[in-house]
């Protein structure tokens, strides 16, 4: 989206939020247009704002966790991502960045356990992003009980 897109859909979530101030999905894609422009910080405030106006919005929460990610922040990103899941286990926003989080703390394991619980809610994750995964520590074996 071209940049003059992006500030005229802001202004346009903007009037939609000064009219009605519990209008989630404007915030939401506020959030998301501050996101594509790199503003993270304050996409996040948008996040935040959906979240108190509705608890059970997974993909704010993920979108959140993105957002986090983005900056780096990545063990704050996998508990705004782990409430994501907790909302919806099948959030498939969510899993990926799960994923590259416990990656970039090089905490393979638990990156292997959310490929796992990826898999078990028939989510499918990339395989570049597997195969990253891989590189660093083979997918661990199944144990059978």
């Amino acid at each position: 989206m071209k940049a003059n897109r992006l500030s005229e859909a802001i202004e346009k979530f903007v009037r939609a939020t000064q009219m009605d101030t519990t209008n989630d999905r404007a915030f939401l894609y506020w959030g998301l247009t501050l996101g594509m422009q790199g503003r993270f910080d304050q996409a996040i405030t948008k996040y935040k704002t959906v979240v108190n106006i509705d608890p059970e919005n997974s993909n704010a929460y993920a979108y959140w966790g993105q957002a986090l990610y983005e900056l780096e922040n990545y063990a704050e990103a996998i508990e705004i991502l782990k409430k994501s899941l907790a909302v919806n286990p099948f959030n498939e926003e969510a899993y990926p960045i799960l994923v590259r989080s416990y990656y970039e703390l090089q905490d393979y394991t638990r990156a292997w356990d959310v490929v796992d619980k990826a898999r078990a809610a028939n989510v499918t994750l990339s395989s570049d992003l597997l195969n990253r995964l891989r590189e660093a520590r083979p997918e661990p074996e199944k144990t059978q009980n």
